[in-house]
């Protein structure tokens, strides 16, 4: 069994007495974010599923919200939600074990409903979690209200900007909870927060970042890696005038996987996004990319699993073994350099992955 965690901007329903996520694929965009927790067992067939929980928020007798404070966590009764999320994440963090104990925080892409977030967190918990050749022992799974629809690009792609304003609250959320509650340096832990956003994914990031900047807020380097996936975001994404030509200013190292022959985003480009992809063609300045920010094209590996993604190429961060070996490199904080399986090719500033590294 592994405990995980889930934050999400979809609606919460009470059902028999309990709140629960809206699973629905027509579930409505809130900018108010729930946090819960998301363990994996074996259910009656014998095949993985997930028990998720959502922790209450705490009214007052007046039926107002608790004010958010994170200045006293000892005491978990009676705390807001977010506060009892982060208090439970940092314990986990911070007193387990002091290495290998790092976490990634997953933002799902297009065609991706609720259903498809939890499958995509057991594939994680699997490929990155019990795989103990990387620090990950967690997922904090981001669950947005993609329709799961392919005909329901446009819908998502707006749904995708609501939750990056979403998730731009959970930040400051974040930072509020580093400066109030782990003011103390005896309080710090050694682990990292890693980020993997995938596809449509990106364009939450994307606006998530756009919008911390514009609040003024200065931004602050709370992830360690950060690994945009087959971004479903305009190629020219990190150029000077782009809210990601920032994205370091928010970690310490990125790397961009894209595929040449990604159906998904060709299907993207050519019926509803009239901009070519970072995800399929790559940066549209690889040379001018800002210190610590990497590309990786993986168009030559062909150990991808299933018939969808051999024909699509679109999901191979977890089902071509070469490229989530690279990414768990990658989250290791092995050099840039040093990364088995790939070759730089200096003339484009940009690692190839030739599936040579096992």
């Amino acid at each position: 069994m592994s405990k995980h965690y889930i934050i999400t901007n979809r609606p919460v329903r009470v059902k028999n007495g309990q709140e629960q996520i809206d699973e629905s694929n027509q579930a409505a965009t809130t900018y108010n974010l729930r946090f819960g927790t998301a363990e994996i067992v074996k259910g009656r067939d014998g095949k993985p599923k997930a028990k998720v929980e959502i922790i209450p928020d705490v009214p007052l007798h007046n039926n107002k919200f608790k004010e958010l404070t994170y200045k006293n966590l000892e005491a978990t009764e009676n705390l807001p939600g977010s506060a009892q999320w982060f208090k439970s994440l940092y314990d986990e963090m911070g007193t387990k074990r002091k290495s290998g104990n790092d976490t990634l925080f997953f933002i799902h892409g297009f065609n991706c409903g609720y259903e498809c977030l939890i499958k995509s967190l057991i594939d994680l918990d699997r490929i990155f979690v019990k795989d103990r050749s990387n620090p990950i022992a967690r997922i904090v799974a981001f669950s947005w209200p993609s329709n799961d629809m392919l005909t329901e690009y446009r819908k998502d792609q707006a749904d995708a900007g609501y939750a990056g304003i979403a998730l731009a609250r959970g930040y400051h959320k974040l930072l509020k909870f580093f400066s109030e509650y782990l003011s103390d340096p005896d309080k710090h832990c050694k682990n990292n927060i890693h980020v993997l956003c995938h596809s449509m994914g990106n364009q939450v990031f994307e606006r998530m970042v756009k919008e911390i900047i514009s609040s003024h807020i200065p931004a602050a380097p709370i992830f360690k890696q950060v690994v945009l996936a087959a971004p479903d975001i305009d190629n020219d994404a990190l150029e000077p005038n782009k809210p990601l030509h920032h994205i370091t200013d928010f970690c310490d190292r990125v790397h961009i996987y894209f595929h040449k022959s990604d159906d998904a985003l060709k299907i993207s480009n050519l019926t509803k996004n009239k901009t070519n992809r970072l995800g399929l063609t790559g940066p549209t300045r690889p040379l001018e990319l800002r210190m610590n920010v990497n590309v990786v094209e993986a168009s030559k590996i062909k150990d991808a699993q299933g018939i969808e993604e051999k024909l699509i190429d679109h999901w191979y961060y977890v089902n071509s073994e070469t490229v989530a070996h690279d990414i768990r490199q990658v989250f290791s904080g092995i050099h840039t350099e040093l990364i088995k399986g790939r070759e730089y090719l200096q003339h484009k500033n940009i690692f190839r992955l030739t599936g040579k590294a096992r």
